[in-house]
């Protein structure tokens, strides 16, 4: 058999026998798995779990999707806030100007109204006074013509009485409406100007509000033109660089052109002996030429001359033939002589030609150099007059990038300091103590709250204050500062004190009560003609920061003795205009310097409420002091007062006289009927009465009380004392429990009450209470002694308490 035959039996055989190798049996192989249920069971799984997978991606993706649109809507909602908040502060100046505007027309308006009112008045008083003098002459008249009726006249003068009369009457009715139509004209100009002066009200309030707002966004408007310089420097400083480049390149470019320019020289200067043979040649060869064609035209002149004679000679006769060969000789011979010269005159140009031509040969490569020289000095300058034209447009670029940069960042620099250093204080409500014998920072703690407040009042804002002393250096600098950075720095002082730092800020703000900053004084209290001084201490600040209508009541004045020497507090109310407002108006009806002993008034905004002096009160509960412990019970619930249910009243002041005994009757009082009272005083501002009347022994003992006057040789001045004007009542008042303070400015003295200007101020809140009582027992138990029997030293008192 052929081996291929063989070949392919055997591979046969061998695939046959692994396939049944492979397979085994007929009978033992599975069903195939399409038609099994476990097979069918995986399908579905699989199909179920590739669902699946496709939800979760799903849902993934959905939540990815709803993730990133809510941050797209973020920072599309920030966006839109930033672009708002912009918007609004770069417009707040122009509404500012724009609500100025509309308050002048509408105070202009106003103006007017009045003025018409002025006059109809006037003319409405005029046309009553005629209508009632014809009303007069018209009873008058009727009187005569009733007279002379009954008398024994004649018809003519009773009638013409009868007429006169008729007449009278008929004047007073028109008077009388003449009366009336001017009294209707007077009240509509009323009703008139009483609209317009609301309108001028309301527009002077809206001014003030959008000049407010204007003013709170010193510190953005600072911000804003801080980026603006920014990006100018950045500018700037491209420019500069670009400038300096165009100007490096210029410098590069001039220094190629010079060198340009000297290779061109040197060639010039080389190919010059060239040129020289050149024009030399060049001139030999156009004589030789011009010679050459003088002698071709010579000989052609010749040559036509002997033609005529040859011609002349055939033609001659035999007389006339020896005179034509003469001449036939003499042409031939002059031919020969032009033709001799006419090729030496062409080999004499033959010869220059070849000498020019040596030249220019000679001469090609002097002036090929000079050629490329002149070409790359042409060049040169060429990119040397542009890198020029670029340097001085790039400089005058920079120049002026300069300038804007320059100009902006003084822009923001002048924005930065109108905003104040201390633009980004953004404070809330806030309590302050001060410790007399602490570090200095805390000694100073009221006095760098203020500086703090002061120092954040932007350009165009307010800051008015009254006090009784000054002599803070710190404090004088802050209010010099502000003034001149565009605060309206006001100030009422009383007029005992003189010192050189409120001298100081005397002479910066001047006395002029109609300037924008100035310092005043009163005769007395300002709002009395007795013996009484300003012992009110409040501050306001209508923008501090990025707060507005802020308030500052304080016991302290910026005073070293309310610092180092007493214990003191303050009290700042935050975005509250109506107390705000209340105590501009006690700063304006202070300035007005009229006695007014009845000035006496209260306003409540929220937790707090202040009361403004003087004061007439009729009867006890008149004074803010009784109104409160009058009110008092002693029993009270759990979380309030002791922990045994008794009602806890803490008072601490610095001055106690006679005129308010009454105070310290009362709280013995509720100390006999189970109340927790503890009182705390200066031995050396306090009457013997009122001692007496705190020392009375009650059911439940006697009243705790607490001495904080330190005066080692009793000359009357403490090295420490108490300055508080305080009482705290946790516990039982009427119907309900309260924790409430009470401070401000007021001593318990009958100036304080009848004549002073001064200031007290409730606080309904339990933090701030429970803020007192821990000061009032940190005081007591470290820098008081107990006083259970009158003291030796009471009774040395200065006579303002009295």
């Amino acid at each position: 058999m052929p081996k291929r035959l063989i070949g392919l039996m055997v591979a046969f055989v061998l695939a046959f026998t692994l396939g049944a190798t492979a397979s085994g049996p007929a009978w033992a192989a599975p069903n195939p798995p399409s038609n099994s249920d476990s097979a069918k069971s995986a399908a579905t799984t699989a199909k179920e779990q590739a669902a699946a997978k496709k939800k979760a991606a799903k849902q993934a993706a959905a939540a990815k999707a709803a993730a990133a649109k809510a941050k797209a809507d973020a920072v599309a909602k920030a966006r839109a806030k930033e672009r708002a908040r912009l918007k609004a502060i770069l417009e707040s100046g122009p509404k500012a100007v724009a609500a100025e505007r509309a308050a002048a027309a509408a105070r202009a308006n106003a103006r007017v109204a009045k003025a018409r009112v002025t006059a109809t008045s006037r003319a409405a008083v005029a046309a009553k006074a005629r209508a009632n003098a014809a009303a007069k002459a018209s009873v008058k008249a009727k009187t005569r013509a009733a007279v002379v009726a009954k008398s024994k006249a004649s018809k003519k003068e009773k009638a013409a009485a009868k007429a006169s009369a008729k007449a009278a009457a008929t004047a007073a009715k028109s008077a009388a409406k003449a009366s009336a139509a001017a009294s209707k004209a007077y009240v509509s100009a009323s009703k008139a100007y009483a609209k317009a002066q609301t309108r001028a009200t309301a527009r002077t309030q809206a001014a003030k509000t959008a000049r407010l707002v204007y003013v709170g966004y010193a510190k953005q408007r600072a911000q804003i033109l801080a980026a603006t310089a920014k990006t100018a420097k950045a500018r700037s400083t491209a420019a500069g660089k670009t400038a300096a480049v165009a100007k490096a390149r210029y410098k590069a470019a001039a220094k190629v052109t010079a060198a340009a320019r000297k290779k061109l020289v040197a060639a010039n200067k080389a190919a010059a002996p060239y040129r020289k043979k050149v024009t030399a040649a060049a001139a030999s060869a156009t004589v030789a030429k011009a010679q050459y064609t003088a002698a071709k035209a010579a000989s052609k002149a010749a040559k036509a001359e002997l033609k005529a004679a040859n011609k002349a000679v055939k033609k001659a006769k035999k007389k006339n033939r020896p005179a034509a060969v003469a001449r036939q000789q003499a042409a031939a011979k002059r031919v020969a002589a032009t033709s001799a010269a006419q090729a030496s005159a062409k080999a004499r140009t033959a010869a220059a030609g070849k000498v020019y031509v040596a030249a220019v040969n000679a001469a090609r490569p002097a002036n090929a150099a000079a050629a490329a020289a002149t070409r790359s000095y042409q060049a040169a300058a060429k990119k040397s007059a542009a890198a020029r034209t670029a340097a001085v447009r790039t400089g005058a670029t920079a120049k002026a990038a300069k300038r804007a940069a320059d100009k902006a960042a003084k822009t923001a620099s002048g924005a930065k300091k109108a905003a104040g250093p201390n633009a980004s204080w953004s404070p809330k409500d806030f309590m302050v103590f001060n410790n007399p014998r602490g570090s200095k920072a805390k000694r100073y703690r009221i006095i760098t709250a203020f500086n703090k407040a002061v120092d954040s009042v932007p350009a165009g804002g307010q800051i008015r204050m009254a006090m009784y002393l000054f002599d803070i250096k710190s404090v004088a600098n802050s209010l010099i500062k502000a003034d001149k950075r565009g605060v309206s720095v006001q100030i009422i002082i009383d007029g005992e004190e003189s010192n050189k730092w409120i001298r100081k800020v005397k002479r910066a703000l001047g006395k002029n009560k109609k300037s924008r900053s100035f310092v005043a004084t009163c005769k007395h209290s300002c709002l009395s003609n007795s013996q009484a001084v300003i012992h009110a201490k409040f501050y306001t600040f209508s923008v501090a920061g990025q707060r507005k209508y802020v308030s500052i009541l304080s016991s302290a004045n910026p005073y070293t003795g309310n610092t180092s020497l007493s214990w003191n507090n303050a009290h700042a109310i935050v975005g509250d205009k109506i107390i705000f407002d209340s105590l501009n108006q006690y700063f304006t009806d202070m300035l007005r310097d009229k006695p007014n002993r009845k000035y006496w008034r209260s306003t409540t905004s929220g937790k707090y409420t202040i009361w403004m002096y003087p004061q007439t009160p009729k009867k006890e509960n008149d004074i803010v002091w009784m109104n409160a412990l009058n009110q008092v019970k002693c029993k009270t619930s759990k979380g309030y007062g002791t922990s045994d249910g008794r009602t806890m009243i803490r008072l601490a002041n610095w001055g106690w006289s006679s005129q308010r005994i009454d105070i310290a009757k009362k709280l013995v009082e509720l100390k006999g009927k189970g109340c927790n009272v503890q009182v705390m005083i200066n031995r050396g501002r306090i009457t013997k009465p009122v001692m007496q009347a705190l020392l009375k022994k009650t059911k439940y003992g006697k009243t705790p009380i607490y001495d904080a006057w330190r005066d080692g040789d009793n000359d009357g001045f403490a090295s420490l004392y108490v300055h508080h004007k305080m009482m705290t009542i946790n516990g039982r008042m009427g119907k309900r429990d309260v924790k409430i303070t009470w401070t401000g400015s007021q001593n318990f003295t009958g100036p304080g009450t009848y004549t002073n200007t001064d200031i007290v101020l409730r606080i309904l809140d339990s933090k701030v209470t429970k803020a007192y009582e821990e000061n009032f027992a940190y005081i007591r138990g470290r820098y008081t002694r107990k006083v259970s029997r009158m003291p030796w030293s009471v009774g040395r008192v200065n006579k303002a308490l009295e």
